[in-house]
């Protein structure tokens, strides 16, 4: 009743990720949804819990009282549940970014406030699923954990233009009053803004680090994952389609 043997469920995987790229996801019915829900929320109370090496589909479905080939019905291994939890969570980052109209002096501040809202829950503490996001994304394969750092960047550039991971890195600690982060953004563009005058002599960039090669995901992109990855691509592209509309 635990894991099947991953030399079993391995072709059946590939088989799945082939038949996926050839028919769109049947709609959820809405025991499904439920399910799938529920899922979602199980496996992110224990990946918290015990971090992502310990969790396995055979302890999520015990958890569930259901059977593996029921939660293998909704997602293919656990790096598929843990990165479905994150993008589902950037996704919702992204509305409400989005949420935030464009065309005042403040938007980019508002933006950032409107960032921080969705990353806390009603008291204030950090979302179980942004803490994952900020803790357990690099136990992900690489390139699954490549695609969640190209979508952190883009949600970066959209809060602190060409400041993106230093905004990010400042508003992801709830304890640092949104005052404080503001300043720290403000301070940081005028001394970049220093830098980059005309006339100034500019350092040579230090030699980017390679860090060590990790294995591609053996676990297949579901088709949920698809829709979500699309989702976040269309909110950017609908994000950049308005900067342009509002001109400079």
């Amino acid at each position: 009743m635990f894991d099947i043997l991953p030399v079993m469920t391995y072709p059946l995987r590939r088989f799945r990720a082939i038949a996926a790229t050839h028919q769109e996801r049947r709609p959820l019915s809405a025991r499904q949804a439920v399910q799938e829900s529920v899922i979602l929320t199980t496996a992110t109370d224990m990946l918290i819990e015990a971090g992502r090496q310990n969790v396995t589909m055979g302890f999520v479905a015990g958890a569930l009282r259901l059977t593996i080939s029921a939660v293998r019905r909704h997602f293919a291994c656990v790096d598929d549940l843990l990165d479905a939890i994150l993008v589902g969570h950037l996704n919702r980052l992204v509305r409400a970014i989005l949420a935030v109209p464009d065309d005042s002096p403040a938007s980019l501040a508002a933006r950032r406030m409107a960032y921080r809202g969705a990353m806390l829950d009603e008291e204030g503490g950090m979302l179980r699923a942004h803490h994952l996001l900020l803790t357990q994304a690099a136990t992900l394969p690489q390139d699954l954990r490549d695609d969640i750092a190209a979508q952190r960047e883009a949600i970066g550039d959209m809060l602190a233009p060409g400041l993106g991971s230093f905004a990010l890195l400042l508003l992801d600690d709830p304890d640092l009053p949104l005052a404080e982060v503001e300043e720290h953004i403000a301070l940081k563009a005028a001394r970049l803004a220093r830098q980059t005058a005309p006339g100034r002599r500019e350092a040579a960039p230090a030699p980017a680090r390679q860090s060590a090669a990790i294995p591609p995901s053996r676990c297949p992109e579901g088709a949920h994952k698809k829709e979500l990855r699309a989702s976040t691509a269309l909110q950017h592209e609908e994000f950049e389609t308005s900067l342009a509309r509002a001109g400079p």
